[in-house]
């Protein structure tokens, strides 16, 4: 162990010590008692026959569990809100109460353990109208215990704070915390909103028209532009940024009348995510005071905060998300296609012959008007159809025309023929424009050298 190590840790025990003596001389409560530890059943009921949990505590708080129709309710308007699961986990520890040792004649009196008055009292209602009542009082000198009587007995015993924790708790404690997400493997339907711009995913399947451009995936970008098919990858990296659940930091205010002072009436984020069996949809506005977000879920009045790490989804962007192709195409769509570099025109072609039904089609490849073989013209198509964007447009202007294009004849379709555009920006970079003129993507200028370069090898230029 180095030195630092075991100064650090000397001083952690130093601190402890400290605290444990100002503790003990602040409250002269007895120390715990010597002996072994005994077994004493305060109470011991079924869970199925408790009907009411009340709690007084001497600062005024209060906390009161009722059974309504097997399900336990507290008297709070965010009743729908309350864990049920926690909720019964309480009921099960307050029916079955277990002491540790019996103190029969305390020398101290009762004030001295804080029975007089007790920090909290409880009271337990079982069917039949048994109402036992236990009065509890500070936690003995180790802090794993917690001294309690029951009600008009004079022996007091010592029971595990574990067994008596919940009776400090406030209502508050028992809200359910937790939103459930969606199921990232399953996701069916994306809308993400930021400031103006739009990300929209939509099954493949929903659209009314098979998109000219060949798509991999099940879905499909139809927003920022579209559609276009999406990085398979980078969705999964995104979607592992969303829990499966969302944690609820705080309860800012239930029934907001002014949505302003939580940045929610003119929402940073709007995010909308669905897959097979449920929807998540929320807003997210301004940031408090700790640095969680303000959200409003959809078909909820209240405001709720929830910390930036598990908001990390909202960070997307759509050139990470979408397929970085400007134009890509399966070579079984395709009669021919055409390549034009400055002054310079290559064209290919493939030429298949009737099918039968006992003999495949004869497929020939063809370019500037020599055969070659298979193997190599699919070398080349990948090699055109495999540009991909290197980083987003975000506004570029071309400093001149068109000086790369590529048309693709297809083989049928409303749309006969289509083409993407390479403009130069700068040297090291293209600006990349489809059918919709509008470029998404740039693109290096290796990329459309390597092209050319095996474009002019392959036709002996």
């Amino acid at each position: 162990m180095s030195r630092s190590r075991r100064l650090v840790l000397s001083l952690l025990v130093l601190l402890l010590l400290l605290g444990g003596y100002l503790y003990l001389k602040e409250r002269s409560v007895p120390e715990e008692l010597p002996g072994k530890s005994e077994r004493h059943d305060l109470i011991s009921k079924a869970v199925e026959d408790l009907e009411r949990i009340e709690v007084r505590r001497v600062d005024g708080s209060s906390l009161v569990m009722l059974k309504e129709k097997e399900r336990w309710t507290m008297p709070v308007p965010w009743e729908n809100d309350l864990d049920q699961s926690r909720l019964d986990l309480i009921a099960r520890i307050s029916s079955m109460l277990t002491a540790r040792r019996r103190i029969d004649a305390p020398a101290a009196g009762l004030e001295d353990f804080d029975l007089k008055p007790p920090r909290a009292v409880v009271t337990l209602v079982f069917k039949g109208g048994e109402s036992p009542v236990f009065e509890i009082g500070v936690p003995t000198s180790s802090g794993k215990q917690r001294y309690i009587r029951r009600k008009g007995e004079a022996a007091i015993y010592t029971i595990d704070t574990t067994q008596v924790a919940q009776f400090f708790l406030n209502p508050e404690d028992f809200r359910n915390t937790g939103v459930q997400t969606v199921k990232a493997e399953e996701l069916q339907y994306l809308f993400f909103r930021r400031m103006g711009e739009i990300i929209e995913l939509v099954p493949i399947d929903s659209l009314e028209h098979e998109p000219v451009s060949s798509i991999f995936t099940s879905l499909v970008m139809i927003s920022p532009q579209g559609p276009r098919g999406i990085d398979a990858y980078e969705l999964e990296q995104l979607m592992a940024k969303l829990p499966r659940e969302l944690m609820i930091r705080d309860f800012a205010e239930e029934q907001p009348e002014d949505l302003g002072p939580y940045g929610l009436d003119n929402p940073r984020y709007e995010l909308q995510l669905r897959d097979k069996e449920r929807s998540l949809s929320f807003m997210v506005g301004a940031r408090d005071s700790a640095g969680n977000y303000y959200v409003r879920f959809e078909g909820e009045d209240r405001v709720v905060t929830i910390a930036e790490e598990d908001l990390g989804i909202l960070q997307m962007e759509s050139f990470h998300l979408m397929s970085k192709f400007p134009l890509i195409i399966s070579i079984d769509k395709i009669d021919s296609f055409k390549v034009v570099h400055e002054n310079e025109t290559f064209s290919a072609r493939i030429e298949r012959s009737a099918s039968t039904d006992t003999d495949e089609p004869e497929v020939r490849y063809i370019l500037d008007g020599k055969e070659i073989d298979e193997k190599d013209f699919k070398k080349l198509y990948q090699k055109l159809i495999g540009i991909t964007g290197d980083a987003p447009n975000r506004g570029e202007i071309p400093a001149g025309e068109t000086q790369f294009e590529i048309t693709y004849r297809l083989k049928e379709g409303p749309q006969r023929e289509v083409s993407v555009r390479f403009k130069p920006v700068d040297k090291d970079f293209y600006a990349a424009f489809t059918e919709q003129d509008e470029s998404l993507f740039l693109v290096s200028s290796r990329q459309i050298k390597s092209a050319v370069e095996l474009l002019r090898e392959m036709t002996g230029e």
